[in-house]
């Protein structure tokens, strides 16, 4: 759901919203929990799914350095579908935006390749592009959801997930919700390890936190804008730290120019 965030599969892998139902039994509390979950998730737009304009602003904090674009998949011309903007408020050197097409040359490569909407791996299908909404509550465990707090309209719920393969790297995770109950939709989404942990093979990960704000664009409720942070180092010498901010704005409804 969030492609601009950094692409580490553990978190990409609960940073999605949607609709699958699972057959493990719940108390009467947990399903209403569920079902008020699904409906939410229902209405969230996936601005992702190549019907959408929108021009999002990465506030790198720790390289102190700040990166506007515009992606419109209306354009023809694939250069055009993706344009970085400004950099620190300046128009991009010419190495910036050479460096950036060189991005844009690779993703039309893969597109081409695969097809718009192909995976590389067919045996996870729900990580393919315009999935992300089945595939967070294919990974939600149902009867690990509970009320944390209320605070007027606002309802947060706590909750863990898993996925095949990945059990050791999702019990270290825990998940918030927090549900506007009034104009019924999700309006943040937390996601922080539970403590040091290795996802990988010589990576630790000291310490995150991911938050996802969500908001209402006529009517419609869409991502708004993501903070980031992470702790940690991986084969011993490369450092992990991160620490950003994605803010999204302008929002257009388009029609694609590459078929879905």
């Amino acid at each position: 759901m969030i492609s601009a965030l950094p692409k580490t599969a553990w978190l990409r892998a609960i940073l999605l919203l949607g609709l699958l139902w699972t057959t493990v039994p719940v108390n009467a509390a947990e399903t209403d929990y569920m079902d008020m979950i699904t409906r939410y998730v229902g209405r969230l737009n996936n601005i992702y799914d190549g019907t959408w304009a929108y021009t999002f602003t990465t506030t790198d904090k720790r390289k102190d350095e700040v990166r506007v674009r515009r992606v419109d998949p209306s354009k023809a011309d694939y250069r055009e579908r993706d344009i970085l903007l400004t950099v620190n408020g300046e128009p991009p050197t010419a190495k910036r935006l050479s460096q950036h097409l060189r991005q844009m040359e690779k993703r039309e490569s893969r597109r081409k390749r695969n097809g718009a909407r192909a995976h590389e791996d067919p045996s996870r299908p729900n990580e393919k592009p315009g999935k992300e909404k089945d595939r967070f509550l294919a990974a939600l465990i149902p009867d690990s959801i509970h009320e944390i707090k209320r605070e007027g309209d606002l309802l947060h719920l706590g909750f863990k997930a898993t996925e095949p393969g990945r059990e050791g790297i999702f019990e270290k995770l825990d998940g918030t919700l927090v549900l506007d109950t009034r104009d019924e939709y999700i309006k943040e989404l937390q996601l922080r390890p539970t403590g040091p942990f290795y996802p990988f093979f010589l990576t630790k990960v000291e310490d995150a936190l991911l938050v996802v704000h969500f908001g209402l664009v006529n009517g419609e409720p869409v991502q708004q804008s993501a903070t980031w942070k992470l702790l940690g180092q991986a084969l011993i010498v490369k450092n992990l730290d991160a620490d950003m901010e994605v803010v999204w704005e302008q929002f257009e409804k388009v029609t694609p120019a590459v078929p879905l």
